[in-house]
């Protein structure tokens, strides 16, 4: 269930409204009224709370519990800092052409074919470790291609954790380099520049050359994709944003299960 945060000032329309219909009589004389400006005076000190935390809708507008009171984990840190924890539970992310977006955090490579060759190709290539985050791409509502070209990530001090698509990823910091391509010397390096056997570099470029990494899920599509993270990624974030569909497409922002609803 996807629900709308919006901040309402409900103790200013109640006195708006109580001005508008004026000041009732009571019928047994000054007691009663005396119990009625105690009443209005408690709520209006401290009994309706309802301005201090932002509302939340439903898709159908109608009102719900805060989710701080639900949800004791959302946006609770010992500081009292909004954060989340990126490992806890899947991340939700719609986009505005229709998909739907399901994402797990710190996927592993029993969780798809993909992570798994990667995986090996990082091991081979002797690269970085890395985080993979697998995300679950219904389109088959939606109206343009995702290809989830890039996820970033916000800690409290306001650090940026960006990860990228596996071919841009494994062309850049995996692949290792035939330098006959910048010069007249028919040998390979690492993506770091350091020497590498010939045989084993000609072996690793055909790998990532002929394998086909996924472009993205075009609509009325559900398919799975991958994106590699930093692998210092931090326990608990402030945003997660996602950009579905490259640079030309708003980003949208990601969202713990437990925040959407049990409805979805």
């Amino acid at each position: 269930m996807k629900r709308t945060i919006r901040s309402l000032a409900i103790p200013a329309i109640a006195s708006l409204l109580l001005a508008a219909c004026g000041p009732s009589e009571p019928e047994d004389g000054g007691a009663a009224g005396e119990a009625t400006a105690a009443e209005e005076e408690s709520e209006q000190s401290g009994g309706d709370q309802s301005g201090s935390w932002p509302l939340v809708e439903d898709q159908d507008g109608n009102i719900v519990e805060n989710p701080e009171d639900e949800d004791p984990e959302w946006g609770s840190s010992d500081d009292g800092d909004y954060t989340f924890s990126l490992t806890d539970e899947p991340f939700f992310a719609p986009t505005s052409d229709g998909a739907f977006i399901t994402m797990t955090m710190d996927a592993q490579t029993e969780d798809d074919d993909e992570i798994a060759w990667l995986e090996q190709y990082r091991g081979d290539v002797g690269g970085e470790p890395v985080t993979y985050v697998l995300s679950d791409v219904d389109n088959r509502d939606g109206s343009e291609l995702v290809n989830m070209y890039n996820i970033s990530m916000y800690d409290q001090q306001g650090t940026e954790y960006t990860c990228d698509t596996p071919g841009n990823y494994v062309d850049k910091n995996w692949e290792p380099v035939w330098l006959y391509t910048s010069s007249d010397t028919d040998e390979y390096v690492t993506a770091d520049g350091e020497p590498m056997d010939y045989d084993k570099g000609e072996d690793l470029n055909r790998q990532a050359n002929e394998h086909e990494f996924s472009a993205g899920v075009s609509p009325f599509e559900r398919a799975t994709l991958v994106s590699i993270c930093p692998d210092d990624l931090p326990e608990r974030v402030t945003a997660v944003e996602v950009m579905p569909g490259g640079i030309v497409s708003d980003p949208v922002y990601a969202t713990p299960e437990s925040y959407m609803g049990e409805d979805g």
